[in-house]
């Protein structure tokens, strides 16, 4: 022999040489794989850390948006006293209510009452008294001539 030890290739015999690529090789080595566990476990962290998130700003903009439309300083609450004749105490109260109905409004129909109402409040007395009126009942219009009512 010259003093030189035989190399043994990966997978080879002794006594064979190596050919010269597999001299100066270089062979790379997988790191560990995290465990699977250790990955879903950490996923579901996240997630779970997104969902109460998400629960929280949400229940804490409904409380506020809830908040805000009850007080009695807000910019809708303002506009409806403005609107409102004031009442003086003491004094009954007539109310109008009127129920639209809304079928037909993207053909153009501008829509017609449901319902007419009538409400009385008398605070000396104690006393409501409810007055409806029938969609079908004939009246008289201005400017139109005789119809329903719900029609005018």
């Amino acid at each position: 022999m010259s003093g030189r030890e035989p190399i043994v290739p990966p997978g080879g015999r002794a006594g064979r040489r190596a050919p010269d690529l597999h001299r100066r090789a270089r062979y790379y080595r997988m790191p560990r794989r995290t465990p699977r566990w250790l990955t879903i476990g950490l996923w579901t962290l996240w997630i779970g850390v997104g969902v109460a998130a998400g629960a929280f700003w949400s229940g804490y903009e409904f409380v506020e948006e809830t908040i805000a439309t009850i007080s009695p300083n807000t910019r809708r609450v303002n506009e409806a006293r403005k609107v409102a004749d004031p009442v003086e105490p003491g004094k009954p109260i007539n109310i109008l209510l009127i129920g639209s109905d809304s079928r037909g409004r993207e053909q153009g129909d501008p829509g017609r009452s449901d319902s007419i109402i009538l409400v009385h409040m008398d605070s000396q007395l104690g006393f409501i008294s409810m007055l409806s009126f029938a969609r079908d009942l004939y009246v008289d219009i201005p400017g139109v001539g005789r119809d329903k009512i719900n029609a005018a």
